[in-house]
């Protein structure tokens, strides 16, 4: 897996940003950025800084450059801050989690995904690495996504390209531990193929053949999560 540092999240984020509309509206006044650092806002003003700062390069560096000044001990650094804008408020919100992956002999490429990619100790936004052309890890990938106030944890990793496995985690998402009880159920074209029960807070589907699958997790009875899973098998492109 590869090992991100705050430089290169930086360069990520403004290589992806570059491409992105400038904000036409009203800047937040200084007192709405000390309250939003501070963690004094309402839960909707909160999310529409975080919007704002999607849609607004000046205000999203003028921020990065107060944190780091201030070295504020209650927020992320400001590269990851910034990274966390990249999610508009429906993508948030989905309890779809899509994940188009790619077997190239041992490694796996992601090809589309809406949810996080884990790099080391950080978590990126699969549209910001893809931008940089990052896509193609060793073995294994590890995705995330905060849905329904759990934190759903997806592992792909390769088995000689002929075949993967997945493991799903939950964690709750305002502690870090796991979520002990839920059911997953591995469907394919509609039929249901297997279906675990987790008291542990992990589910394991091995020796899956590449192919379009849908993952159902439910808590208590109640569907919390789909995954959209489809993986391939690259294959070279043929030169005449």
């Amino acid at each position: 897996m590869r090992q991100i540092n705050e430089s290169l999240l930086k360069r990520l984020y403004k290589a992806w940003r570059a491409d992105k509309p400038q904000s036409e509206g009203p800047h937040p006044d200084e007192e709405d950025w000390v309250d939003f650092i501070e963690g004094r806002l309402p839960a909707g003003d909160y999310e529409r800084l975080k919007i704002h700062l999607l849609e607004c390069s000046r205000c999203a560096t003028n921020l990065a450059t107060s944190l780091k000044l201030y070295n504020c001990p209650k927020v992320a650094n400001p590269a990851e801050l910034m990274l966390q804008t990249v999610y508009l408020k429906g993508d948030r919100s989905s309890r779809l989690i899509e994940l188009l992956l790619k077997l190239r002999g041992k490694a796996i490429e992601i090809v589309r995904s809406n949810a996080e990619v884990v790099l080391g100790q950080n978590s990126v936004p699969f549209v910001v690495l893809r931008s940089q052309g990052i896509k193609i890890f060793k073995e294994e990938v590890v995705v995330t996504k905060v849905v329904s106030g759990n934190i759903i944890e997806i592992k792909v990793s390769n088995e000689n390209g002929n075949y993967f496995n997945i493991c799903l985690k939950l964690k709750k998402k305002k502690t870090p531990s796991i979520t002990k009880e839920f059911r997953a159920n591995l469907l394919k074209e509609g039929r249901e193929l297997e279906s675990y029960y987790s008291d542990s807070g992990i589910v394991s589907f091995l020796h899956l053949f590449p192919g379009s699958y849908v993952i159902e997790l439910y808590q208590a009875n109640r569907k919390i999560s789909s995954i959209a899973l489809e993986v391939g098998k690259w294959t070279p492109a043929i030169r005449h």
